[in-house]
């Protein structure tokens, strides 16, 4: 069972495999694969993504066991870039994007850059945004643990107005037929 780091953050919103980003291996060498959980309204909104990393049946202990996801060591979250923004409204792993053998994940942000004037009147959208986050080894994650999204490695935009681009973010697997195999990704 994993619980929220604080009242009202909405720990689960969205809950989403990451596939493998830091690309750890059981014993028998099959992948571990990571959970993304979103977290909108945390952190006055600006919300926030734990990155589970994922470990073997034993070691998740026994059925019933609570964890707190902002306490946990194998645990990393990443950060909105500003209040009412409400980042991990939408999470997806999107599969090896950048073709370097680590899965990678989008997270959707669908109120980036609202007025900051009124962060939490609910009608009002910003254009939104999504970003892409390229898989690491553990350390590189441990890393960046705590930053804001403004680290990640891709950076969409959506258009000007109340467009809420990042509302939904999939994987679209190798659309476009090329030779690299490398897979598309839908954002809305």
């Amino acid at each position: 069972i994993l619980e929220g780091g604080a009242q009202d953050d909405m720990l689960g919103y969205w809950v989403g495999s990451a596939g493998n980003v830091d690309g750890d291996q059981d014993a028998e060498g099959d992948p571990l694969h990571d959970i993304l959980i979103g977290a909108p309204f945390m952190d006055v909104r600006a919300g926030r993504v734990y990155l589970v990393f994922g470990r073997s049946r034993a070691a998740w202990g026994a059925v019933g066991t609570v964890y707190n996801v902002a306490t946990m060591t194998d645990a990393v979250s990443l950060v909105g870039e500003g209040p009412g923004y409400t980042a991990g409204t939408n999470l997806a792993g999107i599969g090896d994007f950048n073709m370097d053998t680590r899965d990678d994940f989008v997270v959707g942000s669908p109120q980036w850059n609202m007025d900051p004037a009124d962060p939490f009147l609910v009608s009002y959208a910003g254009p939104g945004r999504a970003y892409i986050l390229f898989g690491r080894d553990r350390a590189g994650w441990t890393a960046v643990s705590g930053s804001t999204l403004a680290a990640a490695n891709v950076r969409f935009l959506g258009e000007p107005g109340n467009v809420s681009f990042g509302y939904l973010a999939v994987p679209a697997g190798d659309v476009d037929g090329d030779p690299d195999g490398a897979p598309e990704l839908l954002i809305g």
